[in-house]
């Protein structure tokens, strides 16, 4: 019987944005997205750093991130973590770099903002490896937004979003105990 070796795999490290890696994930956006964010967004991103975080292979190649924001809704109050982006290079999808990152904003952006009802994102339509990702980490694929993104086709996209009040109630019960 013959074994198939397999490399180790490499270390994935999250890490903090800062003022002096925040130029690393500019380009990393720019390989991974067909959407091309501005300076302002960049700069809001800065403001807020602990909404953001990094995924490192072996400390020193950016590899993935993520960057949220808090929405509130003028007709509800409602306050929602919303994904602005999340992203992983290529060749380094499938080796848990984008669960780790969405493990951050699950578990250290919800405990920051209890306040907090959901997670949500767009996903463009077609992207269904994405919309997969979503759905297995228990989103939920809402509507389709039509003409969502100005400058990119398709420019419909759906609306994903995972209910935090299952994970409250979850933390009670476990008070409870």
């Amino acid at each position: 019987m013959t074994t198939k070796s397999r490399k180790p795999r490499e270390t994935i490290e999250l890490g903090d944005l800062t003022n002096q890696n925040v130029g690393h994930v500019r380009v990393l956006n720019e390989n991974v997205f067909p959407v091309t964010y501005n300076d302002k967004f960049y700069a809001a991103l800065e403001k807020k750093t602990y909404l953001s975080q990094l995924a490192w292979i072996t400390g020193d190649m950016l590899v993935g991130a993520v960057s949220c924001r808090l929405d509130k809704d003028a007709t509800t109050n409602a306050v929602s973590i919303y994904i602005m982006t999340l992203g992983v290079l290529e060749s380094y999808r499938r080796l848990g770099v984008g669960k780790k990152l969405l493990a951050y904003v699950l578990d250290k952006v919800v405990d920051k903002h209890p306040e907090a009802v959901d997670v949500r994102l767009h996903v463009q339509v077609g992207n269904d490896a994405a919309v997969e990702f979503y759905k297995n980490a228990g989103f939920t694929v809402g509507d389709k937004v039509a003409n969502y993104y100005s400058k990119v086709e398709p420019a419909d996209a759906y609306l994903v979003y995972k209910s935090l009040k299952d994970k409250k109630t979850d933390e009670n019960v476990d008070e409870i105990d």
